[in-house]
């Protein structure tokens, strides 16, 4: 199990996300990847502070 940080999610959603956490995310098998509640929060608190459009 892997949790994944807010930052390296937030990362991985850029148009050109960085290229060696977007190779690490790729080595990753998909059901050993978490997001935690915290994670989940900050990322729609985030969505939601963008300018409208």
């Amino acid at each position: 199990m892997i949790v994944l940080d807010t930052n390296v999610v937030s990362e991985a959603m850029k148009p050109e996300p960085d290229p060696a956490v977007r190779d690490w995310l790729d080595e990753q098998a998909a059901e050993t990847l978490y997001i935690s509640s915290v994670t989940v929060a900050e990322l729609l608190f985030g969505i939601g502070a963008l300018p409208d459009g």
